[in-house]
């Protein structure tokens, strides 16, 4: 069995920022990727994760490439995998959050 490509995990976050991942001990900015699968966590009732192709905290409408609203209480956990070759983020990942307290998001 062939293989595309190596899917890894992010480090967590637990704020808005910035998505990264270890290059040997250090933590640097995920780029040019695709999003294969996202995990959250939620703190509070009706959690929204935003996703966007940005290097920033900019937050621009048309770099939206992924919103979800969902949960009705603290401590539920939410799992999606993207179909077919997943999201397409070439400058970054940046996670905006509300009501979530932990996400990670499996990428190649």
């Amino acid at each position: 069995m062939a293989f595309n490509s190596d899917v890894k995990q992010s480090i967590a976050l637990t704020a808005d920022g910035l998505f990264e991942k270890y290059i040997g001990t250090s933590a640097v900015d995920i780029t040019n990727c695709r999003i294969k699968s996202i995990v959250v966590h939620t703190s509070a009732a009706d959690a929204t994760v935003k996703l966007y192709d940005e290097a920033d905290s900019s937050k621009t409408a048309s770099a939206l490439k992924y919103s979800i609203l969902f949960g009705t209480a603290a401590n539920e956990t939410w799992e999606h995998t993207f179909p077919g070759d997943g999201i397409k983020c070439e400058n970054g990942v940046y996670c905006d959050l509300t009501n979530a307290d932990h996400v990670t998001i499996m990428f190649s």
